[in-house]
């Protein structure tokens, strides 16, 4: 059975045999991250003046539900190495949104 590209049954099983063996050979490239990436030549940084006074804000108001996830959340990266702690004297808002199952 053909499509509209004239690509027969044979073609389309020998594209899949094709894929197999590109993820067989590059199963390195298809893992998840191990950690955040090791130092390089040029580090991205973002230089503030320490003698800066930090705006103040109200922090957005979470729910228990929407705490609990986040510590959940920030817990599995650091976990993973995904983030590391942080220093910096600045924040920034974090915003949930229900997924259709309305979990976070």
């Amino acid at each position: 059975m053909g499509d509209e590209f004239g690509e027969d049954d044979s073609v389309l099983a020998d594209l899949g045999k094709w894929r197999v063996q590109i993820r067989r050979d590059f199963d390195n490239l298809f893992q998840p991250p191990s950690g955040v990436p090791p130092p390089g030549e040029h580090d991205f940084r973002i230089h503030t003046d320490p003698t800066a006074k930090i705006p103040h804000r109200q922090p957005y108001q979470m729910t228990q539900s929407e705490r609990n996830e986040f510590e959940v959340q920030i817990k599995k990266l650091l976990e993973k190495g995904w983030v590391t702690d942080s220093h910096s004297r600045y924040v920034a808002p974090i915003i949930f949104v229900k997924k259709p199952d309305t979990t976070l």
